[in-house]
This record gives structure tokens, C-alpha cells and sequence, in this order.
């Protein structure tokens, strides 16, 4: 064997040492790598750790992210027109991640993911309408108004069909809605915000019956005339005087 083949030989040897070096790194590397982390895919949510959440816990979550964000759209200074839908648009956008970020429900997903493409819609139309406001191209302001409407329509019909109270309905702000069986502020309150007090309920009287008294009359002693001074008898009265004889002193026929 000559010297070019011993030094081949050597050659050889080490690029195998090298190669197999290399594979050993590798595999060592592989062994300490983390497992893979779940991401949120599509419009229906992450699948966690925790599981799949029920239709009805989902909704309950759901519900408390959109009323926050209902009550800060409520809050938006209209003023200015194009402001306003700006920062309704930022909102909404940020309510989207929030729903996106729980873990998908076990029932519904096909409703879910209807409200969730629409409520899509409506943050790309708001994001397309900040665009053309930007350019001052004010008919495609216009007709992107449009669509924005029409998305919120939808989104409102299918998180009603879903089950969701406040999510799709702006109008829905911090508690919720008011219950049919409760009483407004209107009704105890007065016009300067203070509580009127309940009239006092009318206390029934009971009327007094009057007993008359019986009087008994007094009898009363007839009084005899005084006896004369002489003390004898009462002179009797004079006789009437006759026709012959009148008491006048008149002449007679």
C-alpha cells in the first residue's frame, strides 16, 4: 500500500468520525427540544390545556367580554364622525382576539363560527373604511357604511341563533339587560333624581254608634191661687150682667 492510499484511507476515516459526531449532536439536540404549544387556528378558538368548554360556559365568557367592549363603544365622543367608527372598529377588533382566544365549544361551532366570519367582516370594514377616509374618497365611505351594517346585522342574527346575550348587541352595556319583572329608576325616582316616599297606606276608622238617653219628664205641681189678706173665703165672681143692664152705661131702647 503506497502513501496516497494510506493518506485516502485516513481521509476517510475522519470525514465517518465527523458524520457520525454530527449525528449524535443532533439527536441530543432533539431530546431537549419542548413539546410543541397549541395555537388558535381558524375562527372557532384555541383547544387548551383545559378542554373543550361547554356551549353554555362559553357563552357566559363570551358575554363578559362583550359587554366591556359594548361599554366602551357606548362611551365613544360622536363628535367626530370618522373618529368615532375608527375607534369602534378597534373595539370590535379587540374583542375578536378575546373570542378567539377561548378554548372552542363541545356544541354550536358551525352558529360560532358564522358570528365570528361576520364579526370579521365588520373589523375589516371598519379598517377599510379608515383607508378611504385617509384618501378622502368619501363615496367609497359611504357604501363601506354599508357594509358595515349589514355585517353588524348578521353578526347580531347569528349570536342570537348561538345563544349569546350581549355579544352581536352593541346596545347591551355593563349589567345587561333590565329584567321585564323589575321596576325602572323613573318609576321611584323624581325629575331631580331624589326617592319619593310611598304614601302611608289609609288606616281604616271605625264609626261610633250614638246611644240616645232616655229623659224622664218632671212633673210639675200646679200653683193654688194666694188666700186674701183677711184670711176668709175667696169672694166668688160677679154674675154676667144681663141685657137690661149693661156695663157700658149705654142708653136703652
Amino acid at each position: 500500500m503506497d502513501v496516497y492510499q494510506r493518506r485516502r484511507l485516513v481521509a476517510l476515516s475522519v470525514i465517518a468520525a465527523i458524520f457520525v459526531i454530527i449525528v449524535l449532536l443532533i439527536r441530543s439536540c432533539g431530546d431537549d427540544e419542548e413539546a410543541p404549544l397549541t395555537v388558535a387556528t381558524g375562527v372557532s378558538g384555541a383547544t387548551g390545556a383545559a378542554g373543550p368548554l361547554s356551549q353554555e360556559d362559553y357563552v357566559d365568557q363570551a358575554d363578559a367580554i362583550c359587554l366591556q367592549v359594548n361599554t366602551t363603544i357606548s362611551n365613544i365622543d360622536e363628535a367626530d364622525a370618522n373618529e368615532a367608527a375608527s375607534q369602534t372598529g378597534d373595539a370590535l377588533a379587540s374583542e375578536l382576539n378575546q373570542l378567539q382566544s377561548l378554548p372552542a365549544p363541545s356544541d354550536g361551532e358551525d352558529e360560532l363560527d358564522k358570528f365570528l366570519a361576520a364579526l370579521e367582516d365588520q373589523v375589516a370594514a371598519y379598517e377599510d373604511r379608515e383607508t378611504a377616509v385617509n384618501r378622502g374618497d368619501d363615496t367609497a365611505v359611504a357604501e363601506i357604511d354599508t357594509t358595515i351594517d349589514e355585517s353588524a346585522e348578521k353578526a347580531e342574527r347569528t349570536a342570537g341563533r348561538f345563544g349569546f346575550d350581549a355579544c352581536g348587541d352593541t346596545s347591551k352595556t355593563g349589567g345587561g339587560s333590565s329584567g321585564g319583572g323589575g321596576e325602572s329608576a323613573s318609576e321611584t325616582t323624581t325629575d331631580s333624581g331624589s326617592a319619593t316616599a310611598p304614601e302611608p297606606a289609609p288606616v281604616p276608622t271605625t264609626p261610633t254608634t250614638t246611644t240616645p238617653v232616655p229623659t224622664t219628664p218632671v212633673p210639675t205641681t200646679p200653683t193654688e191661687p194666694a188666700p186674701s189678706e183677711g184670711g176668709g173665703a175667696t169672694p166668688a165672681p160677679a154674675p154676667p150682667a144681663t141685657d137690661g143692664d149693661s156695663g157700658s152705661g149705654g142708653v136703652s131702647p
